[in-house]
């Protein structure tokens, strides 16, 4: 393992211990100063944990920074979905930390594989954006900005197969609610949930 590959690694852990800690707070409705996660102890034992199994996934995965990028971004969509089912919000915080994450393990591979992707990530993302705002909260702020920092930080093509597949899962669902259980054709849903099914999904079939 190169230094640099070994210090996205280390870093990656730690942002991911925070997203842990940031993630159990607000599923608990209690979120902290952004100062005060270094004082949890729970931070420093979740980034042990994080460090261990990306050192293994990338041991495994024989030095690919793939495998690693594509663990962290299952991890979080979980954690999202927990925290969107729980308190109805995809918190910027957390996004954030995966953006950033995302960003050193695919800069520690190379420029340009950090590159390749961005400027199509971005303009998918700003587009993902616009329609979320003008949708009428028919699509949440919430799952914009998390789908446009998928896009940035994994592609667009990528992004956009989970979301079909997200789409095509959230409307059977919304069809067996109603069907089945009763349920208004108005009734809201949270969409991370469908997301991270979406990518468990994807992971499988390709």
């Amino acid at each position: 393992m190169n230094e640099l590959k070994l210090a996205a690694l280390v870093f990656a852990a730690v942002l991911n211990g925070m997203k842990t800690v940031y993630g159990v707070e607000i599923y608990k409705e209690k979120e902290e100063p952004f100062w005060k996660v270094w004082n949890c102890r729970w931070l420093y034992v979740c980034g042990a944990v994080s460090l261990g199994v990306f050192a293994l996934i990338y041991y495994l995965g024989k030095g690919q920074m793939y495998y690693l990028r594509y663990a962290d971004l299952l991890y979080t969509y979980l954690l999202l979905a927990a925290v969107d089912l729980k308190a109805r919000i995809v918190p910027d915080r957390i996004l954030f930390l995966l953006l950033t994450g995302q960003l050193l393990m695919a800069g520690a591979e190379g420029l340009t594989v950090l590159t390749a992707g961005l400027l199509g990530g971005l303009i998918f993302g700003v587009v993902v954006l616009l329609i979320a705002a003008t949708s009428s909260e028919k699509m949440g702020m919430g799952d914009g900005k998390l789908l446009a920092v998928t896009a940035i930080a994994a592609g667009w093509s990528y992004t956009l197969c989970i979301l079909c597949i997200a789409m095509g899962l959230f409307l059977i669902c919304g069809i067996w609610r109603i069907l089945f259980r009763h349920s208004s054709m108005k009734a809201e849903m949270p969409f991370v949930p469908f997301l991270f099914f979406g990518t468990v999904i994807y992971f499988i079939w390709f």
